[in-house]
């Protein structure tokens, strides 16, 4: 098997959110970035980064600029790519992603073809792992001004992982229910 590495897309604008995703506290004291690093350093990544946004050396990753700021997490995927290998993908707002579901990705893909989340029953390219054969077409899509992830990703083909329910924080209210669903399961988050 080829080496895995990890990628934690931050480069969102945060809107809904009004703060920075990848720097937000979770009930453990870890950034949302760090927390889902971990993650992917539990599930065997070789390699972990923050990808896209502005560096930001509190975070203690290795940083990849996206190759087209401003073109969303496409460009993300793009960045991580461009170093080559197989890369899990995940955006700083997921941070509920287990090594099991990583893992499930991983066994998931097949040859060229990326695995990708589906949760409860909609793609989330956000949650994925890609290879060299998607850097391509990722670049093809941003060339032609396509930059919406879950249309590209949906046309090539993906094996589709169903993984169920997953936190997605967009705004302070997701992220309030998710901290009170972490603290509820008597567990370290």
């Amino acid at each position: 098997m080829s080496e895995l590495n990890g990628a934690v897309l931050i480069g969102g604008r945060s809107r809904r959110m009004g703060r920075d995703k990848a720097s937000l506290l979770g009930p453990d004291g870890r950034t949302l970035c760090a927390r889902i690093a971990a993650t992917l350093c539990d599930a065997g990544a070789e390699r972990v980064c923050a990808v896209g946004g502005e560096r930001d050396p509190q975070l203690g990753l290795p940083w990849l600029p996206d190759l087209r700021p401003g073109s969303g997490p496409l460009a993300g995927i793009e960045a991580a790519l461009e170093e080559g290998g197989w890369w899990w993908v995940v955006a700083c707002d997921l941070p509920g992603v287990s090594v099991a579901d990583l893992q499930r990705l991983t066994a998931a893909r097949r040859e060229t073809r990326p695995a990708v989340a589906w949760l409860e029953g909609r793609c989330q390219p956000l949650l994925g792992l890609y290879g060299p054969a998607q850097l391509a077409p990722v670049r093809a899509a941003l060339d032609a001004g396509r930059a919406r992830a879950v249309e590209v990703v949906g046309t090539w083909d993906p094996v589709r992982v169903d993984l169920g329910p997953l936190a997605n924080l967009n705004t302070p209210e997701d992220l309030a229910a998710w901290e009170q669903d972490v603290a509820g399961e008597g567990t370290s988050p």
